[in-house]
């Protein structure tokens, strides 16, 4: 299995070459690479080869080892993942014949093999007498071949919000068996009991986990009894910047428990926020400068819902036909003209509820942006609408 972890870099998981309790005793090898959990970083490459070692593997450099080898004593690492809140590596670690295990692999951990088989010693190396090896770790969990069990599928911990299973259990299954575990501190529970042969595990952009079975079948883990569906929305819907760019945010409201995924669509644009969240919350992001003379458009999408940014080019200059507006208590239409050059793209946004923009939401060139305020029976109110980067202050006097 290979995966990029949440440093950038590359994981792969090996198996220790085949053939039963290692007789070349790979897994322990620093030097070889097999029985190993290896990290490379793939954007820097070593003169002619295509990858380079961090510097923080535990063997990089002059050290001894292979400077790919991030951990070791592995017997065959069947699918791993990283908490998406933590960042912990957990693996599913496929035992000989007497035991399964559950490692949470960190940088220069040394996992057992092929002394150790799970918590125990290998039965099947030096007639099950052993001395672990100097600084290894033990498993967090493990499990007997009993009842048809025989080969661990590593999954992922649960950080959906929709209460399939309790926040932070780790969910695994055994590929005989086709039975769905979770580990909970230090204890497994048996979830449910399919006819499946489960090869892996995945997880959706709102960290739900879903099950893969190896004759064609993709299922979701879910609750007994469902919470609502999610809903989402964000507002405000758009945001107009200058040739300059700069720094911009808008918020995501949905209920409790629903998670969501913020995707850029523009290299320009960039999110500075976690690009993962939950709930009710914001979103920030920084406009790249914009060296062209024509204005450009991207979005960002959240749970399904766009966020539109226009910026100006060098060659946008913008003029509004009034910067102030007042209203009586009863309200009333109103309109401003804008003038730009043709090619010039612009965004019009209103703060307030009571003023609504009728057309002219957005445009280009010369244009009009058409607005109706509502009726005011309480005091006096100021709201503003926002176009091209440029406020109107709308002004309403309270009922007489």
């Amino acid at each position: 299995m290979i995966e990029f972890g949440p440093d950038g870099y590359l994981y792969a998981g090996t198996g220790d070459g085949g053939s039963a309790n290692d007789p070349p005793n790979n897994a322990q090898n620093i030097n070889a690479l097999l029985g190993k959990i290896l990290r490379i970083d793939i954007d820097q490459p070593n003169g002619g080869v295509p990858y380079s070692s961090p510097p923080s593997n535990p063997f990089f450099g002059a050290i001894a080892g292979a400077d790919e080898i991030y951990a070791y004593g592995m017997r065959n690492p069947w699918r791993y993942a990283f908490d998406r809140t933590t960042g912990q590596l957990w693996v599913g670690d496929v035992g000989q014949g007497a035991r399964e295990e559950i490692d949470v692999v960190t940088n220069g951990g040394n996992y057992g093999w092929r002394v150790m088989e799970g918590m125990i010693c290998n039965p099947s190396f030096n007639g099950g007498s052993c001395t672990p090896p100097i600084g290894s770790t033990l498993p967090v969990a493990d499990y007997a071949h009993s009842g048809g069990r025989c080969s661990i599928t590593g999954g992922h911990v649960y950080r959906g919000g929709r209460g399939a299973v309790p926040v932070a259990a780790y969910i695994y299954a055994d590929y005989c068996t086709g039975e769905i575990f979770q580990l909970v501190g230090v204890t497994q529970t048996l979830l449910l009991d399919t006819a499946f042969n489960i090869s892996s595990f995945g997880e959706d952009e709102a960290r739900e986990i879903y099950v893969v079975n190896l004759n064609g079948t993709v299922s979701r883990i879910a609750a007994t009894s469902p919470p609502p569906p999610c809903t989402y929305n964000v507002f405000p819907a758009s945001a107009f910047f200058s040739q300059a760019g700069g720094d911009g945010s808008f918020g995501v409201i949905c209920s409790t428990g629903c998670n969501w995924i913020v995707a850029s669509n523009a290299s320009w644009m960039n999110i500075t926020s976690n690009n993962l969240g939950a709930g009710t919350d914001s979103v920030t992001f920084v406009v790249r400068e914009n060296f062209s003379p024509g204005s450009r458009t991207g979005t960002v999408t959240v749970a399904g819902q766009t966020f539109t940014v226009t910026q100006a080019g060098s060659g946008c200059t913008y003029k509004l036909s009034s910067t102030n507006q007042s209203f009586g208590s009863p309200g009333g239409v109103g309109a401003v003209n804008v003038t730009a050059p043709a090619g010039c793209a612009w965004t019009a946004s209103s703060n307030a509820g009571w003023i609504i923009i009728n057309s002219g939401s957005s445009g280009s060139g010369n244009g009009t942006v058409a607005f109706s305020v509502q009726g005011n029976n309480g005091a006096v109110r100021v709201g503003t609408i926002t176009v091209a980067g440029r406020t109107i202050t709308i002004k309403q006097k309270p009922a007489a």
